[in-house]
């Protein structure tokens, strides 16, 4: 276990660590650290503000963490990003330590080395969010499930973990942080009927701990802030939930069918895999209901279905079906906790009006599990749940990575004859397809450099050779009956695929960070001039960190700000397009930064003698009124 721990350790190091603060702030990034900036600088814990605006869109565990940070290590680009990439290590562990006791510990190595390669968590542990620290949290309090319903050694430990993330989830994400883990239990005790690890759960010293954790805050926010209940409840929950938000956003949802679509993306290379992953965790519920059913007093099969059924003449009742599912291990009942937490998590974002692709991340731990079973399955590990035969179940794995390299293969060839279609228009509107950023851009007429999409495709190029390689590696070792070996390969290909793409961010940077512009303005701006940004901050969220000076907003009430824009004290920040004239027109020295085609933007309103173009920074022009 020393060894699996330290692998796991160098692995989740290099995938979270390895050059974590080289890019500068990327979109609402440089928005999370001005309100951890603001949180420091002006002592209030308790009212997240951001650029003196009120700011209620997220709870404040994210940011009290960074905080500290700031206050330990100064504020940075690498102490932001830390409270991003702390989790992303801390959930390869948690979900190692799942796999330990749901598949062995070999089954869990793999399940965790799996989650350390997919292509979406080295990504999300440099970007500044609450999503990691929430997907830590919530399979924390299901690894505290799992240990009461195993009876593990320390009666305090399982109902600890359990309620201990739920609250902090709670305190990183919101509500749903209570809604996933309950309805994952829920929904594990209703299909099994085992409600013995409830009492296990010690809820009458796990409610006042949750409670504890959660209502402090909540209440003291509701104190100092009118209307702060309605606007974080209902709207910022319900509403967004539902998809009909009051408060107008310009963020634009993904569908049902794309966020499923690009999860599949977000999980590659493992992806592959879920097929032969799923087959193989059916097969193996199925034997076990089989053959506990074989044993039944009435000599009764009844196929698994998870629902409930009529008894009828010649038809097993569904007594019949809890009898048969009480003959089973608790051990072998857990299994079904995967699947369920993967259904938790994409059955409600699928009836949700309101999603972002990356929304699917709190389930790779159970993706994750659910491919590392079929590992262990392959190696035939006795405490892993192989849905066939060790030998049949490794068979399958090989097809499945003989497909993969023929699928690389051929995307690979695709990739060369459609060179020339990677036009920077055409580039982004796929990324436009996996990122709600680039919808945005879309959306608003705004385009990227000519030589944007030839950077994208060498840098694609480049990983989709990666991937042939690995998979026709992976697949050759799988055929020569060497699974440990193919795993590995898988393993190596997708840390570097994931590393390899890091670079990513450095072709962004220019475009989507305003640190460039913001090291103009400190060269030139007063103490007396003012800054006035176009359109929503949250796009431009560094200037205020970078710069240190006040930002105002013209044209850009939408989003996260608009509630706040209407205390007292933020009023004047925001600016309609002809008080925004008139202050230009004033006697103060006013700079103006935008990255709106003039078609669009407040520029058009101006007269053109007292427009002076100070440059171009990425996709941020820098005007003033004055020379």
């Amino acid at each position: 276990m020393f060894f699996r721990c330290l692998v796991l350790l160098v692995v989740g190091l290099l995938i979270s660590f390895w050059r974590l603060g080289d890019v500068a702030f990327l979109e609402n990034e440089g928005m999370y650290a001005t309100i951890t900036q603001e949180m420091v600088s002006s002592g209030d814990w308790v009212t997240l503000r951001f650029d003196g605006v009120r700011y209620f869109e997220k709870p404040p565990l994210w940011f009290w963490l960074t905080a500290l940070g700031y206050s330990i290590l100064g504020p940075s680009e690498f102490t932001t990003r830390l409270w991003s990439a702390l989790p992303a290590l801390g959930l390869v562990l948690v979900t190692y330590l799942l796999g330990r006791r749901l598949i062995g510990d070999q089954g869990g190595f793999y399940a965790a080395l799996i989650l350390a390669s997919n292509f979406l968590l080295p990504l999300s542990a440099r970007r500044a969010s609450t999503d990691l620290l929430f997907s830590f949290f919530l399979a924390l309090a299901l690894y505290g499930f799992v240990l009461c319903a195993q009876e593990a050694k320390g009666f305090l430990q399982g109902p600890l973990f359990f309620s201990l993330g739920i609250g902090l989830a709670v305190l990183a994400k919101g509500l749903t942080g209570l809604l996933f883990p309950l309805l994952i239990v829920g929904l594990y005790v209703l299909v099994t009927g085992e409600s013995a690890p409830l009492g296990r759960l010690r809820p009458s010293l796990g409610i006042p701990l949750v409670l504890l954790i959660v209502l402090p805050w909540h209440l003291m926010a509701a104190f100092r802030n009118e209307g702060f209940l309605w606007y974080y409840l209902m709207e910022n929950h319900v509403h967004r939930f539902l998809g009909n938000r009051i408060v107008p956003h310009d963020d634009i949802p993904a569908s049902t069918m794309g966020f499923l679509a690009v999860t599949a993306l977000w999980f590659f290379p493992w992806s592959v895999l879920l097929p032969p992953a799923f087959v193989g965790f059916i097969g193996r519920v199925r034997g076990l209901f089989r053959d506990q059913k074989r044993d039944l007093s009435s000599g009764a099969r009844v196929a698994f279905s998870g629902y409930p059924r009529v008894a009828g003449e010649g038809d097993p009742s569904w007594s019949d079906e809890i009898k048969a599912l009480d003959g089973i291990r608790t051990d072998e009942r857990l299994w079904l906790l995967v699947p369920l937490w993967v259904l938790v998590i994409f059955g409600v974002f699928a009836v949700s009006g309101f999603k972002h692709e990356y929304y699917s991340l709190p389930a790779f731990p159970a993706l994750s599990l659910m491919v590392g079973g079929l590992w262990a399955g392959g190696l035939g590990l006795s405490s892993g749940p192989p849905g066939q035969p060790p030998k049949a179940a490794l068979t399958r794995t090989t097809l499945w990575l003989a497909l993969s390299f023929a699928g690389a293969a051929l995307y690979l060839v695709l990739l060369f004859l459609w060179k020339g279609a990677f036009t920077t228009e055409h580039v982004l509107a796929g990324l436009a397809g996996v990122n709600v950023s680039f919808r945005v851009l879309l959306k608003q007429g705004i385009n990227l450099p000519a030589d944007f999409g030839p950077q994208v495709f060498s840098l694609l190029a480049l990983c989709e050779l990666f991937a042939l390689v690995g998979f026709g590696v992976a697949w050759l070792l799988s055929w020569l009956r060497h699974p440990g070996l193919s795993f590995g390969i898988l393993v190596v290909m997708g840390v570097a695929i994931g590393l390899l793409i890091l670079p990513f961010f450095h072709l962004l940077e220019p475009h989507y960070s305003v640190k460039a512009v913001s090291s103009a303005l400190v060269a030139q701006v007063g103490p007396e001039d003012l800054i006035v940004h176009e359109g929503r901050l949250e796009r431009g969220g560094g200037l205020r960190f970078y710069t240190g000076h006040q930002v105002y907003i013209v044209n850009g009430w939408e989003g996260s700000l608009r509630f706040g824009s209407g205390y007292p004290e933020a009023r004047h920040l925001f600016l309609g397009t002809a008080e925004f004239v008139h202050l230009w027109e004033g006697p103060s020295r006013v700079f103006l930064v935008t990255n709106f085609p003039l078609e669009r933007s407040i520029r058009r309103f101006l007269k053109s003698q007292t427009v002076h173009e100070l440059g171009l920074y990425g996709s941020r022009w820098l005007f003033s009124n004055r020379e």
